[in-house]
């Protein structure tokens, strides 16, 4: 039986945080390259035929965010953009986390505050983020056309 990525790997690749082919089996390499996804989503969609998922918690999706943006993948208004799309519910509830994403999204916050809000929010989650992404290459650093 083959092993399929891990739904944190495939949420990875659906954020854009590592290249879809850091994380194809050896075994699906072939038909991997002969499917040959364009798109984030379609390698996701692509492991979703053979039963995979990229369903995670929260302190998993917030960690892998916060590897994009130690990775230097992501800048804050990627972050803001990812936290709002899954976290907008919960901020109508959550009065601290309204007001983070209030401020990363706001015209008048500058860069350096946005950039400050990013580290002090997200290191908490440094240390799980480079245990789940630590031994996979940042985008571009690994390509299976090399």
């Amino acid at each position: 039986m083959l092993q399929l990525p891990a739904p944190h790997y495939l949420k990875a690749v659906e954020l854009g945080i590592i290249d879809p082919e850091a994380i194809v089996p050896r075994e699906w390499i072939y038909d991997f390259c002969v499917l040959c996804p364009a798109t984030p989503a379609d390698c996701v969609g692509f492991f979703r035929q053979y039963g995979a998922t990229s369903e995670v918690d929260d302190n998993t999706y917030i960690a892998l965010v916060a590897g994009g943006f130690f990775r230097k993948i992501l800048e804050p208004a990627g972050v803001a953009e990812l936290l709002a799309k899954r976290f907008t519910k919960q901020a109508h509830h959550d009065a601290g986390l309204r007001r983070c994403l209030e401020q990363l999204q706001s015209e008048f916050t500058s860069a350096e505050r946005a950039q400050e809000l990013c580290v002090h929010v997200l290191t908490p989650y440094q240390e799980l983020a480079e245990r789940l992404l630590g031994d996979l290459p940042c985008p571009n650093e690994f390509s299976l056309g090399r």
